[in-house]
């Protein structure tokens, strides 16, 4: 079965990831991964989500890092805003993407931030910026459960 529609049944309504303390697992390709969302309301339709951490249970991945990360950076289409790779520190395995043009509303703005961590770990979260105070505070996301799943097959599909 593929990943999307492994999800799909899993994420129809949220009832999973609210009994499940908003962990779901699924496969995709040769690896087993789990959601963790960390979300502030679910209701039939989707969730608001302070943020999302994938973690691979299973499996290992096929290409390097920078690869991986610039192969997501071109795959994400379905949110806000488009993503860009901003960095890959190879010796620490690690990798950082972010908006590429970041939501501007007044002095503030709000991007996404991705962060890969070798090939077991990717966590997404949403930040504001005060051009004022230039403070950065984390603040959550709404994605219905469709885009959700696009989300999920775009980040872990190798």
């Amino acid at each position: 079965m593929k990943t999307a529609e492994t999800l799909q049944r899993k994420l129809a309504d949220g009832t999973n990831l609210k009994a499940n303390n908003g962990r779901v697992s699924f496969e995709a390709g040769q690896s087993t991964w789990t959601l963790t969302a960390d979300s502030e309301s679910l209701d039939g339709i989707g969730g608001r989500f302070r943020n999302l951490r994938l973690d691979r249970t299973a499996g290992t991945p096929n290409t390097p890092l920078n690869i991986r990360a610039a192969t997501i950076a071109g795959r994400l289409t379905g949110m806000l805003e488009s993503i860009r790779l901003v960095e890959v520190d190879q010796g620490r395995q690690v990798a950082q993407l972010r908006s590429s043009q970041p939501t501007v509303r007044g002095t503030t703005r709000q991007y996404y931030e991705l962060l890969m961590e070798g090939g077991d770990s990717i966590t997404l979260e949403r930040f504001q910026s005060d051009a004022g105070t230039n403070k950065r505070e984390q603040i959550p996301f709404t994605l219905t459960y469709d885009a959700l799943d696009k989300l999920l097959h775009d980040l872990t599909d190798e």
